[in-house]
């Protein structure tokens, strides 16, 4: 910036007395002015002096290059606002400087008033650009952190707009999908089924609906995903279906792989402070843990064994049993948010994941009544640019590094709990083992140490209860000595992930340091699986053993068409048990009490054969003894 304030103008005329008057002009209004008289030197200087801060070109300029031709040069490499100057004011010559810029034409014999018009205008509109250019480079920074690409689709099915990090989670670029039909890049067996749900969905102003389908990434592939859509059609602004949706590959992983778990950690099930029930097919109780039994409002003993209609009388004619029979019949997962009324009329709302076992169907819930509450109280005054944030169910924030101040939207409170109004208010939520690491991640930000803040932490919230949030952030606003002074993100609530993954590490752990032996088997009996007590009692490692069939444990007294016989009933679904006379490694004989059930997947085809074994040789030699001694 220059000390004296003035601004810098290079005046580009060929013809000397015209350029010294109105030289003395422009300076006599308070500007700089440099003088060149031809196009090239115009480009030559334009490239080496920065502080000019507008050129005013005149199009004739002898025999080299002209005015129009110089003016593009110089707007390839520099952002410099160019008012062109001209005796001529012909048609063909203003559309010809327009189609360079468009911050002004002037003739050379207007006075120096109306030139300083013009310079003063083409200043301003200058600035306006500069602003819009900054906002958007803000605006793509900030929405290139989310996981959920934004979308917008007319009610021909056209796609009107797509957020930029779409080509992050699918590989497509926005110009790709912008007027093309948004359901060519449905899978083909899915595209009925969401074509038939947005026709009801346009039926009904700012009616939503939230769907799973497949969508075709630009390399070919299909990615399964979670669509929200709300129906804003009367919208000017919006003037179609606003689409959230993001990949939940991850997801339906882990869900998959509870699915196929579910017996081996029925008996965690207790410990789990969502609720778990598990419906028959004749719609009765089989199974309800603690909290399920604590949110029904009623004992274990009122639901166990008796139908969902004879405990919950109506129940057939609401939503809920509606999406229950239809997972009942059409063996699809359905998550949603259910208000539930209960028979003293007071309400309660949970989050439900609703999904076909073999049994029925299992449904995990959360009572999310209290935020469900919070949610509401903000809904009200919610602004619609929060609009994107609110489907991606995720909070922003903005701080100001140099003042030490936060912004958070009402997502943000909501997650937090609070507003904090600094980083120090800000630490106090976090958990006191979380705080080091917090720091850790925030300092290698502000050092440039890394380009992307992401930090998982756990947070108070307003119960005092702690659960998980993801932040994630970048710096995006810097001083003029490159030191950060402002930074935005998102905050996203990731509790519900954590839990899945302890719950998965438990069993784990359980299986691991199981006091019994597990041998898990194929079809063809080969071990594929033995925990440490395996190797503790028999002195077998486990690449010992793996791919191998359990006979050479056998210290001879089973013989195969015993084993046959056993294994026919184990196949027919019935769980032995017996005792095995086996070998060890380093020749010692044992005796173990087994039992075997075989491992059904969510199909009930059975994949595999379980083992659990206990060492009674103490047991039976103390049998032999006592009996010896009785003789």
């Amino acid at each position: 910036m220059k000390g004296d304030n003035k601004k810098t103008l290079l005046l580009v005329e060929d013809e000397a007395s015209i350029a010294l008057a109105k030289q003395i002009e422009l300076e006599k209004y308070g500007y700089n002015v440099l003088t060149v008289n031809t196009g090239e030197k115009a480009v030559a200087i334009a490239k080496e002096n920065h502080e000019i801060d507008l050129i005013l070109m005149d199009i004739n300029l002898g025999s080299g290059i002209d005015g129009t031709e110089a003016a593009e040069i110089i707007l390839k490499d520099q952002g410099i606002p160019v008012v062109f100057l001209s005796s001529h004011t012909n048609t063909e010559t203003v559309e010809k400087t327009e189609k360079i810029t468009s911050y002004g034409y002037v003739v050379k014999s207007s006075n120096i008033t109306v030139l300083d018009a013009s310079i003063k205008m083409a200043f301003k509109l200058f600035k306006a650009n500069k602003q819009i250019e900054e906002s958007d480079i803000k605006q793509k920074a900030m929405l290139s952190d989310i996981s959920d690409v934004i979308g917008i689709i007319g009610m021909d099915g056209i796609m009107k707009y797509e957020s930029p990090n779409i080509e992050k989670w699918f590989g497509w670029l926005p110009e790709d999908l912008i007027g093309t039909n948004g359901f060519n890049n449905i899978h083909p067996d899915d595209s009925e089924r969401i074509q038939k749900g947005f026709a009801n969905l346009v039926e009904e102003d700012n009616s939503t609906i939230t769907v799973e389908y497949r969508y075709k990434c630009k390399d070919g592939s299909y990615k399964p995903v979670e669509l929200t859509a709300q129906n804003f059609m009367n919208d000017p602004i919006i003037d179609g279906v606003l689409l959230n949706y993001r990949d939940i590959t991850e997801r339906n992983r882990m869900v998959s792989a509870l699915r196929k778990s579910e017996e081996r950690i029925k008996n965690s099930l207790d410990n789990l402070i969502e609720g778990c029930q598990m419906i028959g097919f004749d719609w009765r109780f089989l199974y309800l843990n603690e909290t399920a039994v604590s949110q029904g409002h009623k004992t274990r003993e009122e639901f166990l064994g008796r139908t969902m209609m004879e405990v919950l009388p109506g129940i057939e004619d609401t939503e809920l049993f509606t999406i229950m029979k239809r997972v009942m019949e059409e063996r699809e997962i359905q998550h949603f948010i259910n208000e539930f009324t209960y028979w003293d009329g007071t309400k309660g709302w949970f989050e439900l994941s609703i999904q076909p076992v073999e049994e029925g169907i299992f449904i995990l819930s959360m009572d999310i009544t209290e935020r469900k509450l919070v949610e509401e109280e903000l809904t009200e005054s919610r602004e619609r640019v929060n609009l994107a944030l609110k489907g991606a169910e995720l909070g922003m924030w903005d701080y100001n590094i140099p003042q030490d101040t936060r912004i958070f939207d009402e997502r943000s409170v909501e997650l937090l709990g609070s507003y904090p109004k600094n980083d120090k208010e800000f630490v106090l939520l976090i958990h006191p083992d979380d705080i080091k690491p917090y720091n850790e991640a925030w300092d290698a930000l502000e050092e440039g140490k890394e380009p992307i803040y992401i930090f998982e932490y756990r947070i108070r919230d307003l119960s005092g209860q702690y659960r998980w949030l993801m932040e994630k952030g970048k710096i995006v606003e810097w001083d003029s000595n490159k030191n950060p002074i402002r930074a935005t993100g998102t905050i996203q609530d990731i509790t519900e992930r954590k839990r899945t993954e302890e719950e998965k590490l438990k069993f784990t752990y359980a299986v691991e340091q199981s006091p019994s032996i597990v041998i898990i088997k194929d079809m063809d009996q080969r071990i594929r699986y033995v925990n440490p007590m395996f190797t503790q009692v028999s002195g077998y490692l486990g690449e010992e053993v793996i791919g191998k069939k359990p006979h050479f444990l056998n210290a001879g007294d089973f013989s195969s068409a015993k084993r046959k016989v056993l294994m026919d009933k184990v196949f027919n679904g019935q769980i032995q048990r017996t005792t095995f006379h086996n070998r060890k490694k380093n020749g010692e004989e044992n005796w173990v009490a087994v039992s075997l059930s075989l491992i059904k997947d969510e199909n009930s085809v059975i994949t595999n054969i379980i083992e659990f074994q206990k060492d009674i040789t103490e047991q039976k030699q103390l049998r032999e003894q006592l009996v010896q001694a009785q003789k």
